[in-house]
């Protein structure tokens, strides 16, 4: 189990991405006929901008326990810029493609509620370990926008992925070369944070 994060999540309601997300999860939440909660738990760039508000996708990432499948839909608003944009869901994400802990449902943290839907983010860690088994340049500038941000440590990420591993399969090499880049990139980026809130 891991402890709660240092801050709350943001609300859907910060930025105007995540407006437009809680808008494209109400048309979800209008389509539940049963009289259920039904949890989904949000990942990816759009986790990011939950915790740091920092905008990195124009897609969703997100599993919805149970067997409901998602409406094709695309919800368009205007950036801090007044930029016109749009946002969806990826109807393609699965969390079985990356090496994820055990708990990571568990582990989630609550956002909201929008209906019917109890909407909740990954944890920090989490979000963090979802990444490494990709590792590509954006996964590694939202590592580092999560570290700057105070909710990820080396110590803690590499105790999670330990656990991760002990229950996953396949091949693994290319996952534990990632991990050990990671862990290198946060233990960086957490010491040039702390250095620049020390410059005189």
């Amino acid at each position: 189990m891991l402890s709660k994060p240092l801050m709350s999540p943001n609300r859907l309601d910060s930025t105007p991405f995540l407006c437009a997300t809680r808008q494209l999860l109400q048309v979800q939440a209008n389509l539940i006929s049963e009289d259920i909660e039904l949890p989904v738990v949000i990942a990816g760039g759009t986790a990011v901008q939950i915790w740091t508000r920092a905008n990195t996708t124009v897609d969703i990432d997100c599993e919805f326990e149970g067997r409901f499948y998602p409406k094709e839909c695309t919800i368009p608003y205007l950036d801090e810029d007044g930029e016109e944009k749009s946002v969806y869901i990826d109807r393609n994400y699965t969390p079985t493609l990356a090496v994820m802990h055990e708990d990571y449902i568990d582990d989630a943290v609550f956002v909201e509620d929008i209906g019917k839907l109890a909407v909740h983010v990954l944890h920090p860690i989490d979000l963090v370990l979802s990444k490494i088994t990709r590792w590509q340049e954006h996964d590694r500038r939202d590592v580092g926008l999560l570290v700057g941000a105070g909710l990820v440590d080396a110590e803690t990420l590499k105790e999670r992925a330990d656990e991760a591993l002990r229950g996953a399969i396949g091949n693994l090499s290319m996952f534990k070369i990632n991990l050990n880049e990671a862990l290198t990139h946060v233990q960086q980026s957490g010491t040039s944070i702390i250095k620049r809130r020390h410059r005189p």
